[in-house]
């Protein structure tokens, strides 16, 4: 549970690209609501650079040549928005940031005026879902530190992992496990009556084990016969 000597956290903020993962995003948000039902709290909805609702699909002209023809084949037809709180530059001081995945990572992963935002954030704790990861990775934040999935070279990437915990940096494995990991942030720093309390509110039995990840291994099912990683 949190320090007595530390203030509870009580600003949580997370951030909106075009692409990113609704249930990402959606998954957290829901246990916050939660959390907010017996904690005193904010939550935050951050886009870049307007109010206008984001996006769960990035428009295709705007990635990479490597990265277009994976979306083109992959990213959902269907598309959802979520209305933004605050950009980057109103945000209002935060506890805690969550940052999702989805298709757009690529792209948010480039833009500097996110990877500021990031690494001036004064936010006690980080968290991030799927693929979001490698938004945080950027910054150089992570070097040095063992977090969940793959990419930069400086991190010491955790292979099979629901979820990992070092410092102020909390990472997780695909989609679902963005409601995990924000689950076990709940429990280590409100307790164990409120940490089960939250998830029994959405009616949603979390994974304890952040070493149990049933998924590690499931989209080797979806590969080409002559493609083996």
């Amino acid at each position: 549970m949190t320090n007595s000597t530390t203030k509870p956290p009580q600003s949580f903020g997370v951030l909106l690209f075009p692409g990113f993962a609704l249930l990402d995003a959606c998954g957290p948000l829901e246990l916050l609501n939660g959390l907010s039902s017996v904690v005193p709290m904010t939550v935050s909805l951050i886009a870049v650079d307007s109010l206008e609702p984001v996006a769960t699909m990035v428009p295709i002209e705007t990635l990479s040549d490597d990265f277009r023809k994976r979306v083109e084949s992959q990213q959902p037809l269907a598309v959802q928005r979520l209305c933004p709180t605050h950009t980057l530059e109103t945000c209002p001081p935060l506890d805690v940031l969550l940052i999702p995945g989805g298709f757009g990572v690529p792209n948010a992963a480039k833009d500097e005026r996110v990877l500021k935002f990031i690494t001036e954030s004064k936010a006690q704790t980080i968290i991030t879902v799927c693929n979001g990861t490698g938004i945080l990775a950027a910054t150089g934040l992570l070097d040095g530190k063992k977090e969940v999935t793959s990419g930069r070279p400086q991190v010491n990437w955790v292979q099979k992992a629901r979820w990992v915990h070092e410092g102020r940096y909390w990472t997780s494995s695909g989609i679902s496990a963005g409601m995990d990991v924000v689950a076990a942030y709940i429990r280590e720093t409100f307790g164990e009556q409120i940490g089960e309390l939250v998830p029994d509110i959405l009616e949603y039995t979390p994974e304890l084990n952040p070493d149990n990840d049933p998924f590690v291994d499931a989209w080797k099912k979806y590969l080409p016969p002559n493609q083996t990683e």
